[in-house]
C-alpha cells in the first residue's frame, strides 16, 4: 500500500473538499443579489479569503484549512457564515459558538422571509443573499461525500 490509510483518507478529504468548493462556485452567481459589497462570497485559494483569517480575532480558532467558501457580511449585523467540510460555522462579530453539521441546518419563512436557524438559538437572515439558493446549496453539500 504506497499511500497507506493516512494518504487514502487525506486524498478522499482533499476530493470532498473540492467537490464542495465547486458547489459554491457553481451556486456563487446567483446566491449574492448586491453589488454593492455589502456582503461577498469569499472562495478558498483568494487574496480575500486569506485576508479574512488574518483578523487577529479569527487566529487560532483552526478551522482555515476545513473552510472552502465564506459569505461575509459588511453590514451592522456583521455575520458571516463560514462553510467547512463539516458544516456551518456562524461568525457574528468576529465570535463563533459552534460548527452545525448540514443536516441541522434547517430554513423556515417569518413575515415574508426566509431564516436560516442553527442550533436552538442561531439565525441568519440577509438581504443581499438569496435564501433560496442558500438553502439549495446546503442541501447539496449535504449529499457530497
Amino acid at each position: 500500500d504506497i499511500l497507506g490509510s493516512d494518504g487514502i483518507a487525506e486524498n478522499e478529504r482533499r476530493k470532498k473538499f473540492e467537490k464542495m468548493k465547486q458547489y459554491v462556485k457553481d451556486f456563487a452567481s446567483d446566491l449574492i443579489k448586491n453589488n454593492d459589497n455589502e456582503t461577498t462570497l469569499l472562495l478558498s485559494g483568494d487574496n480575500a479569503f486569506n485576508s479574512y483569517f488574518s483578523n487577529s480575532k479569527l487566529q487560532g480558532i483552526g478551522f482555515k484549512n476545513d473552510t472552502f467558501a465564506i459569505i461575509d457580511d459588511k453590514t451592522k449585523k456583521d455575520k458571516a457564515i463560514v462553510f467547512t467540510q463539516k458544516g456551518l460555522l456562524l461568525i457574528t462579530k468576529n465570535k463563533s459558538r459552534a460548527i452545525y453539521r448540514y443536516t441541522d441546518v434547517e430554513f423556515y419563512r417569518s413575515s415574508g422571509q426566509k431564516i436560516m436557524c442553527m442550533g436552538d438559538s442561531e439565525k441568519y437572515s440577509n438581504i443581499n443573499v438569496d435564501m433560496d439558493k442558500l438553502e439549495n446549496l446546503i442541501l447539496n453539500l449535504n449529499n457530497v461525500k
